[in-house]
């Protein structure tokens, strides 16, 4: 029991990783006009060195752009995402705050900061930022997903933990990969009550 425990807590984190890389180039390329997109393209051809380069380049083209409009919406996005790919959580957390600054609305930047705060186990910032998310939109997938992580993780609290992923499999009627990974995770906590 105690090493399937580990294996889950590790494949959540994964999946949390997963989130916050896709959240972030979601971000990138939703503020990227069509013609800037070429601009430090990464293709399948290059070397991680390359590509390394490629987004360092970026970063200090969009630390230019920051300078001289420090609430251009779309260069902090841009800026923020780049940083949590190049695996600098800290710097992108100081944008993504910078972000809720201009839009406090903003759904993919708190989850983000959510997703950061959950590993570090700042549990009661990142359920602030989910708390906000589901004021507004009770229906976000992800933000009642990391919900149930936190009462899981940090409050131990299985059953509304579990009651949380059976909401996801309400809200996602006929998708049967999420239908199948929420059950196990059900399944393991449910073995915790």
């Amino acid at each position: 029991m105690f090493l399937d425990r580990r294996r889950l807590k590790k494949h959540t984190k994964i999946i949390l990783i997963i989130l916050v890389l896709v959240l972030s180039a979601s971000l990138i390329l939703s503020t990227m006009p069509l013609g800037e997109r070429q601009t430090g393209e990464v293709t399948p051809q290059q070397t991680p060195a390359e590509i390394e380069q490629s987004f360092q380049e970026r970063i200090a083209q969009l630390k230019v752009t920051i300078e001289a409009n420090p609430k251009n919406y779309a260069a902090l996005t841009q800026l923020a995402g780049l940083y949590m790919l190049t695996g600098e959580p800290e710097l992108a957390m100081d944008i993504y705050q910078r972000l809720i600054v201009i839009q406090p609305d903003n759904i993919d930047a708190r989850l983000t900061i959510a997703s950061i705060y959950f590993h570090q186990q700042e549990y009661t910032l990142a359920a602030e930022h989910i708390q906000h998310v589901l004021n507004e939109h009770p229906d976000n997938i992800q933000a009642i997903y990391m919900q149930a992580m936190i009462l899981a993780d940090d409050q131990k609290n299985y059953q509304a933990a579990v009651a949380e992923l059976e909401k996801i499999v309400e809200l996602s009627p006929g998708n049967t990969a999420v239908h199948e990974q929420v059950q196990a995770q059900i399944d393991e906590w449910s073995a915790n009550l």
